[in-house]
């Protein structure tokens, strides 16, 4: 059986670890960003315009690491939740992991695409409750 640990500020589960979003893995965030096309705003970010955003906002992400290697992100800009799992390590449980130990303000809403079957698959699964609708998206939140 696999225990959570919380170790000075860092969540273990088995092989991963949810860690501060430090400098070193800014470009990870960036590079994740520009390559998933499941996000609302698909636009490429340069490695200027990260390094901006990250000297506004790195203290509201966390990195998801399996062993050492980051394989995801999470964060929560003005209860606006963003995460994205790297497509090499998708449908292992590091979505859940991170929507499960990430600290998430109850007026946190998770806004999906309505064709992103995964991501609603996800969040249902973690809890979440759909708390309106438009015509492109679904907008969870979060009720545990």
């Amino acid at each position: 059986m696999v225990k959570k640990l919380i170790m000075g500020g860092v969540i273990v589960y088995g092989n991963l670890k949810l860690v501060s979003c430090s400098i070193i893995y800014w470009d990870f965030v960036r590079r994740l960003r520009n390559e998933n096309q499941g996000f609302i705003n698909s636009v490429k970010i340069s490695v200027y315009q990260q390094l901006l955003y990250m000297l506004k906002n790195c203290d509201y992400y966390n990195i998801c690491l399996c062993g050492i290697t980051p394989v995801g992100f999470i964060g929560n800009i003005n209860n606006d939740l963003r995460f994205s799992v790297h497509k090499s390590f998708r449908k292992k449980g590091i979505g859940k992991f991170m929507l499960n130990n990430y600290h998430i303000d109850n007026n946190a809403i998770g806004k999906v695409k309505i064709n992103n079957t995964g991501s609603r698959k996800l969040f249902e699964s973690c809890g979440w409750k759909i708390s309106s609708t438009s015509k492109d998206y679904i907008y969870y939140k979060n009720v545990c």
